[in-house]
């Protein structure tokens, strides 16, 4: 850990890349479980409007990332 860059977007960066995980994994899991709804449900729907919220959010933080690498790339 020690020879981690002290910059200060490293540490955003690294945020965003744990957020960007948790997404992915919450994305998968949710769009397995899908499959145990009736088509037509509320709940069904209301799932999949979470899952299209949620890769959203994803587009967003990696295009973030991206930015910060920029940054980083920069200096």
């Amino acid at each position: 850990l020690q020879d981690l860059p002290r910059r200060p977007s490293f540490v955003p960066r690294q945020e965003l890349v744990a957020r960007y995980r948790a997404l992915q994994q919450d994305i998968a899991t949710s769009e397995n479980n899908l499959g145990f709804f009736k088509a037509g449900s509320d709940l069904l729907e209301q799932m999949q409007k979470g899952i299209d919220k949620s890769k959203a959010e994803l587009k967003a933080i990696e295009a973030r990332i991206r930015e910060l690498d920029s940054e980083v790339q920069a200096e």
